[in-house]
Parts: C-alpha cells; structure tokens; sequence
C-alpha cells in the first residue's frame, strides 16, 4: 500500500473512533488514543486499560529510527509561529535524549512520518474545553511504515512551561503524545510520562517505566 493511501486510511480511522469506549469495546485498529483530562479533576486519559485492551496495545513500533514530522496548522493561543514550532521540537527532544530514535521537521505532508494538528471539530472529539485535549495514532504493526495523526484541542488554553496561568502544559500533553506515536501504551506509574493520569509536573520521559519500556523497542541512547 502507497503512503497516501495508508494516510487515507488514517484519516478514515480518525474520524470512525468513538471516544465513549465501553467495557470490553475493540480499539478500533489498535491505534487511536485520546487524552481527556476534564479541568479540574482526576485528570485522566481516555485510554481504557481492561486486560483485553493491554493485550491490543502491544507495543508495536517503526521499521526505522529516523522520522520525520509535518506540522499541518497551529493553535492561536500564542501568536508566535517559533513558540509553538520550539515546543513541539522539544518534545520530541525528550525522546530522542533517551532513546535511539531520531526526529527531523520537514515541509511536505505527504512524505512524513507524522503529522501533527489542531482543530475544535466534534467529530474528533475537540471543541469544548476541559473534554479530549488530545489524542495520537499507534503504530499497528511490528516494524510499522506509514503516516500517523496526532491532534490537539483549540478549545483548550496551552500554557508554556514558565506560565503562571491557569490551563494545561502543552509540552506536557504533547511529550506524553509522543510516546503513543512511538508504540508506547500507557503506564501504571504514578511518576511516569506515560501514565493515564495528566500532571503539570512532567513533561519528560522518566527513569521508572518511561525510559525502560522506550529502550526496550528502540535501544539505548547512542
């Protein structure tokens, strides 16, 4: 299959997803999670995390260690293009400082490895604050090449790490992303990156469980 055909594929998959999972319900295609933090409360991912649902989210992960990334709009929480972009990149810095995995910008969607987006729109679960703030596709094969989405909510207020307002760290939420775009499910550690729960906290891979279950797909840092 063609890379714009697996993206099609993406998209079909993305907009199909019910984000009011039941007990025992299939995760359609074994690739889409959502992070639904409502404000205010025990912030939790939207992930449900029954034995059947672990056994679906095997660690699958890609065929290669250099990806790329394509980022398609941006949220006009700040005006400046660079924060965003610098954001982002962070991200995905905390990631290759403790793996071998390797991430790299470029400008034509149809050729990356990833793409990344905003929108309110209901069919993707945005569009009220404090609901799904994100959600990012998993690899669904053992050594997958393709195109996978991850997608944020414009209705929520993204803070930057030094901010004294109230809201949700971005590099927090996208760094947890990240890892799921990676093949990672979630984590039962309180302390982890990865955990289901969100904290303004963390936004970097952790010594317990992040960093140890990274290293197991793609090697140490070299």
């Amino acid at each position: 299959m063609h890379r714009r055909e697996l993206l099609k594929s993406s998209i079909l998959s993305m907009l199909g997803i019910s984000f009011g999972f039941s007990a025992g319900m299939e995760i359609y295609n074994r690739c889409l999670t959502g992070l639904d933090l409502p404000i205010n409360s025990g912030f939790k991912c939207g992930l449900p995390m029954t034995a059947q649902d672990a056994k679906l989210l095997k660690p699958d992960k890609w065929g290669y260690h250099n990806l790329t990334y394509f980022v398609n709009n941006l949220d006009s929480d700040w005006n400046d293009e660079e924060v965003w972009l610098n954001e982002i990149e962070e991200s995905f810095k905390s990631w290759e400082a403790v793996t071998n995995v390797c991430f790299a910008p470029i400008n034509d969607w149809k050729v990356a490895d990833i793409i990344i987006g905003f929108s309110n729109k209901k069919r993707m679960g945005f569009g009220k604050s404090g609901n799904t703030l994100a959600w990012a596709q998993l690899p669904s094969s053992p050594k997958y090449d393709g195109q996978l989405w991850n997608m944020y909510d414009e209705a929520e207020r993204w803070l930057l790490p030094d901010s004294d307002r109230s809201g949700i760290l971005f590099r927090g939420v996208c760094a947890h992303e990240i890892g799921h775009l990676l093949g990672l499910g979630h984590s039962k550690h309180k302390s982890a990156l990865m955990y289901p729960y969100y904290s303004n906290g963390i936004w970097t891979p952790q010594e317990k469980d992040d960093i140890p279950r990274i290293q197991k797909l793609y090697g140490k840092k070299t």
